[in-house]
């Protein structure tokens, strides 16, 4: 059995074919590739079955395992677009199936920026992809701490490999966060709800 989590993209492909594109920035989760590429299988979801042809693309500038598919044949499957799946592929079978993976979860260091404006999150690049949350000028979510919850607009820097994770100040303050402090972040893509947990480090084990 080969698994793996995949973000599902709609393209103009034709209906009886899939595309996988396999990260080439993050981990290296490809155990997919074994299906091989012209392998015709079976995709599922739930009880509804359809067939397809596995194809694959070069692994991609990113953090994400994606699988592009026809919108018409993702429609009968119920799969939504720009939605993470965990994806099972059964050799015994020939089925490939998806079920639904909506949370992701990260750890980051809070940062203060002032020059981000006021009721906005800037989530680097690495660290948005990680979660799951998909990359638009104009997409609010509800961050929600364990005091408080407050939307916010979310903005990305430019460069690809940022993990940061800043806030204004006003917004940490309504939150009731620690700046400079490590907080655990999970994020729901059904509810668009990112919740931060302040995250206890390690204690170093003890000298002999």
């Amino acid at each position: 059995m080969a698994s793996g989590r995949i973000d599902l993209l709609h393209s103009p492909i034709p209906e009886n074919t899939i595309y996988l594109t396999f990260n080439g920035l993050g981990s290296n989760e490809n155990g997919l590739r074994g299906i091989g590429s012209g392998k015709q299988v079976v995709l599922r979801r739930g009880s509804v079955r359809r067939q397809a042809t596995v194809r694959f693309r070069e692994n991609g500038e990113s953090f994400t395992n994606d699988l592009e598919m026809n919108a018409k044949l993702a429609s009968s499957l119920r799969l939504r677009a720009n939605y993470r799946y965990l994806v099972d592929y059964d050799a015994k079978t020939n089925i490939l199936s998806f079920v639904p993976s909506p949370i992701s979860s990260a750890t980051a260091k809070l940062q203060i920026d002032s020059k981000i404006g006021a009721n906005r999150l800037q989530i680097g690049y690495e660290l948005l992809s990680t979660l799951g949350i998909p990359e638009s000028r104009s997409l609010s979510i509800v961050c929600q701490s364990p005091a408080a919850s407050k939307s916010l607009q979310v903005s990305t820097p430019s460069n690809l490999f940022d993990r940061s994770f800043s806030l204004d100040s006003a917004s940490l303050r309504a939150l009731r966060l620690t700046p400079g402090s490590n907080v655990a972040i999970s994020y729901n893509q059904n509810t668009k709800v990112l919740t931060l947990k302040p995250s206890t480090p390690r204690a170093a084990p003890k000298s002999p």
